[in-house]
């Protein structure tokens, strides 16, 4: 079997073929869009919103009807609700609905774009490409994201873009490492992304299966360490310049603790169990908003922080049970956990098993390929991959296997799944050949 080593270039013809299939997978995902969008969004795009027509209004970023209204907020990423302030300023937050799914399906856009570009990449093969890009496009999982205005396709888009440019060469290589450096900004748990880059490096070193070529000098992997962290650093500033408290990521870390260390997500069998659940639910905890009225919200942070520890070290026995309930719960359907959910009351329960069925489709079709080994992890695309990979299996482990947090690697995994046993690598010259 091949490896997935050399790379077809991207051309103008290239690039002008790949819109033109994206675009063309694009249409019915804005007629599902047209179709399914609601006059209300779901889950957390209330709050993404709130946040985006604070800043587009030129009130900073708070959230305006939360808890604290009126004080900057540190509840939620930034990207997405900065993106999103640009276009609510040129057309109005009175028009919010329809730009918020205008802005999440052209995020989508550039997502799919990028997978074209990605798969031609890989592949050389236009067909192959087409087929990778109607999986990102249509995945009936990513539907729920665009009409509920979550940041799904929002993280997404960087992450294909950045790894792009990465493996595009030398010449975009930072451009690459920036793009994608807005990925935390997004969805935090990507600040381990460049940790286990660094693990898989030195494993191959160490197995002696690293071309020195490949990975350039120290200098250039500390640059682009340095680079990469540096947005998040800025973020992180913020924070300390408004709550004088350092590093603080988010004031939701402690919530998203305490909702995953419980007596309901440690009690094996329950309806709760191994998933998150809102503080309020946990019994004899006081409601949020009632604490809400006499902390902060970094008090109110720490406040389920030292709760959500003080489980782990009370019941430290039940945490195996825990870990192995979420990497079940990630290969299951998907249902709404308890409202705070991306899919809302418009969807059936045939639609969720419509995307199960195609997730385990996914990841088998990947367990199959790798197991041909048709991709070499000495590679930027199959570096990326594999750390994503490690990230998203962290993630499910330590905190909770929601669809959400298996979206990034499913796009990732597109290009991949559409390989074939009987591609060869060509020469330098049959690539160019095949380019035009």
């Amino acid at each position: 079997m091949e490896t997935l080593v050399k790379l077809y270039p991207i051309t103008w013809t290239v690039l002008r073929r790949a819109a033109l299939i994206s675009a063309l997978a694009m249409i019915p995902v804005a007629m599902v869009v047209v179709a399914l969008k609601t006059d209300r969004l779901s889950g957390d795009g209330f709050s993404y919103l709130d946040i985006a027509a604070a800043v587009a209004s030129g009130n900073g970023f708070q959230e305006p009807h939360g808890l604290w209204p009126g004080h900057p907020t540190i509840r939620r990423p930034p990207l997405w609700p900065l993106v999103l302030s640009l276009p609510l300023k040129l057309w109005g937050t009175k028009c919010a609905l329809p730009v918020i799914y205008s802005t999440e399906v052209v995020l989508h856009a550039v997502t799919v774009f990028g997978t074209a570009l990605l798969a031609w990449m890989l592949l050389g093969n236009w067909r192959r490409t087409a087929c990778a890009t109607l999986i990102v496009a249509l995945w009936p999982g990513t539907q729920p994201y665009l009409v509920a205005g979550l940041s799904e396709p929002c993280s997404t888009a960087a992450l294909t873009i950045g790894t792009v440019l990465i493996c595009l060469g030398r010449r975009t290589f930072f451009w690459g490492v920036f793009v994608l450096s807005f990925v935390p900004l997004a969805r935090p748990n990507f600040l381990i992304l460049p940790v286990w880059i660094a693990v898989v490096l030195v494993v191959l070193r160490a197995r002696r299966r690293l071309d020195p070529m490949f990975i350039g000098s120290p200098r250039r992997l500390i640059a682009a360490a340095a680079l990469f962290f540096a947005p998040f650093v800025v973020w992180l500033m913020r924070n300390y310049a408004v709550t004088g408290a350092f590093p603080l990521v988010l004031t939701k870390t402690g919530e998203a603790l305490y909702g995953n260390y419980n007596s309901l997500t440690a009690t094996v069998g329950g309806p709760h169990f191994a998933r998150w659940v809102m503080p309020n639910l946990v019994p004899g905890e006081e409601s949020q908003r009632s604490l809400a009225g006499r902390m902060s919200e970094l008090e109110l942070n720490r406040y389920y922080r030292a709760k959500g520890l003080r489980f782990i070290a009370d019941h430290w026995e039940a945490i195996p049970a825990l870990i192995a309930g979420r990497a079940l719960y990630a290969a299951m359907p998907q249902w709404p956990p308890f409202g705070a959910t991306p899919t809302g009351d418009k969807y059936s329960r045939d639609y969720r098993y419509l995307e199960w069925i195609c997730r385990l489709a996914l990841y088998a079709t990947a367990i199959i390929v790798l197991s041909r080994r048709s991709l070499r992890l000495d590679s930027w695309y199959g570096l990326i991959l594999t750390s994503t990979f490690l990230t998203t299996a962290t993630t499910v482990l330590l905190y909770y296997g929601w669809e959400r947090f298996l979206y990034q690697l499913t796009v990732l995994l597109a290009p991949l799944v559409c390989t074939d046993a009987r591609l060869r690598l060509k020469s330098g010259a049959s690539i160019r050949r095949a380019a035009g």
